[in-house]
This record gives structure tokens, C-alpha cells and sequence, in this order.
């Protein structure tokens, strides 16, 4: 995939943040968490808003997924 194609998915994607749905947010936390090392920095900013607010989440599962993605992310763009 292009990069141009790779953060039009990755958009649409996000969107899925706002699902209630434990199963689907998963799946959201484990898509950006491997395809934000493709998409442009700037594009990924955008995405850890929602990230922190599902960090300070009352929900554990929400909590610790936003941490490994905000952790991961935070690896790949400091190396």
C-alpha cells in the first residue's frame, strides 16, 4: 500500500474510536499500533487526543490498550 492509502485507511479507522463495542475498539488499538509506523507523523498527532482520553478511561481495557499504541508510537518516532 501507498502511504497515501495507507492514512486514508488509517482515518477511516479512527472514526471507529467512537464505538462502545470492546471487540471492535481491539481491533482499532491493534491496526494503528502497526500501521502508524507507515503513515506520515503529522497524521498521527491527530490520533493521540482520543488515545489519551481512553488512557485516563475508567475502562482497564481501553486504558491499556491506548498506552501500548501511545508507547509504541512513541518509540518508533524517537529512534
Amino acid at each position: 500500500m501507498s502511504s497515501a492509502e495507507v492514512t486514508e485507511v488509517f482515518f477511516g479507522v479512527t472514526k471507529l474510536f467512537q464505538s462502545s463495542d470492546a471487540s471492535l475498539r481491539r481491533m482499532v488499538y491493534f491496526f494503528i499500533k502497526e500501521v502508524a509506523e507507515t503513515c506520515n507523523p503529522d497524521d498521527i498527532i491527530i490520533v493521540t487526543s482520543s488515545l489519551t482520553k481512553d488512557m485516563n478511561s475508567n475502562e482497564d481495557l481501553f486504558r491499556a490498550n491506548s498506552i501500548r499504541v501511545l508507547a509504541k508510537m512513541w518509540v518508533f518516532y524517537c529512534i
